[in-house]
C-alpha cells in the first residue's frame, strides 16, 4: 500500500480547519499566506523581519512578524481563526497586547478584511511606522484650508483605512503646493453632553 506524503498529510487536517495537527506536524510552516506576503513586503523595504517569534510574549504567545531593530510585533487577524466563535481562550488577544506592551515592543494588529480591502493603505501605513517614509513635507511649508465635505470623503476613501463614509460638519485640508496631503474632520456629537 503507497501513500504519497501530502495524502497522509490530508488524512491529519483537523475537519473543519484544514490545519495540519500540530502534534503530528510539528515543525510546519503555521503562517497564513497573507501573513507570509505581509512579511515579504516589508522584507522588500529593506527591513529585517522575523516570523512566528517565539519567547518574546511569555504564556501569551507568538508574535507573527517581529521588526527587532525597532522592536515592533505585527500580529494579523484572519476573520475566521480570529473570530469569537473560533477562539476557544477569548482573552488571548488582550493578553497578547498586554505581554507586547508589557516587553516595550509596538504591536501592531492587522484584520484580513484590511489587508484585502486595502492593501495600499496598509502597506503605507507600514511604511510610517517602519520609518519608510517616501517623502518628508515641513508644516511651515503647508497650509491649511477649509474644504469641501466631498474633497474630505474623497481623500479619506483613497488614504484612510475606516474611509470617509461618516457626515462631517467641519472639514479641513493641509496643502502642500496647493496638493492636499492631509485632512482632519469634525462631527458633531450625536448625544449633547451633560
Amino acid at each position: 500500500n503507497t501513500t504519497s506524503k501530502s495524502s497522509l498529510r490530508n488524512m491529519h487536517r483537523h475537519e473543519y480547519s484544514q490545519t495540519l495537527c500540530k502534534t503530528c506536524y510539528p515543525n510546519e510552516k503555521t503562517s497564513s499566506k497573507a501573513e507570509r506576503d505581509i512579511g515579504d513586503y516589508i522584507r522588500s523595504l529593506g527591513v529585517l523581519a522575523t516570523s512566528n517569534v517565539k519567547g518574546l510574549l511569555g504564556e501569551a504567545g507568538e508574535i507573527d512578524i517581529f521588526i527587532p531593530a525597532l522592536n515592533i510585533g505585527i500580529e494579523y487577524h484572519g476573520l475566521y481563526y480570529h473570530s469569537w466563535p473560533q477562539l476557544t481562550d477569548t482573552k488571548r488577544p488582550r493578553r497578547k497586547y498586554e505581554a507586547s506592551r508589557d516587553n516595550n515592543i509596538h504591536l501592531i494588529q492587522i484584520f484580513e478584511d484590511e489587508w484585502t480591502e486595502h492593501p495600499e493603505i496598509v502597506k503605507a501605513r507600514l511604511r510610517t511606522v517602519l520609518k519608510c517614509p517616501t517623502e518628508k513635507v515641513y508644516a511651515r511649508k503647508c497650509v491649511v484650508k477649509k474644504i469641501e465635505h466631498s474633497l474630505s470623503e474623497q481623500f479619506l476613501n483613497m488614504y484612510h483605512i475606516q474611509g470617509g463614509r461618516v457626515r462631517t460638519g467641519r472639514n479641513y485640508g493641509l496643502f502642500h503646493n496647493d496638493e492636499l496631503i492631509s485632512v482632519m474632520t469634525f462631527a458633531m456629537p450625536r448625544m449633547a453632553m451633560n
